[in-house]
């Protein structure tokens, strides 16, 4: 008996299609390019210093960083206005 498709609004999908589900996490590259052409580097210093917005994976040296593209946005034409947007 072949299965049935089942459509994203049946019940096992419905809590998967909340607004942060359509987030886009970038790694310090992905950001680094996003924010024009900085090194990967500097976005890593930048987040581990809470200068710009960023979710912390794992602890110590090999912390890893994601960034929120919606987040970047929001820092960027907060930096654009001149003022800080806290991260």
């Amino acid at each position: 008996m072949p299965l049935a498709h089942k459509a994203p609004t049946d019940p096992p999908f419905i809590g998967l299609l909340t607004p942060t589900s359509e987030r886009r996490y970038l790694t310090c590259e992905q950001a680094a390019r996003y924010l024009g052409g900085l090194n990967g580097r500097t976005v890593a210093r930048w987040a581990r210093e809470g200068y710009l917005p960023a979710i912390p994976l794992g602890e110590g040296k090999k912390r890893l960083w994601r960034f929120v593209q919606t987040d970047l946005d929001a820092w960027m034409n907060g930096r654009r206005q001149g003022g800080q947007v806290a991260a």
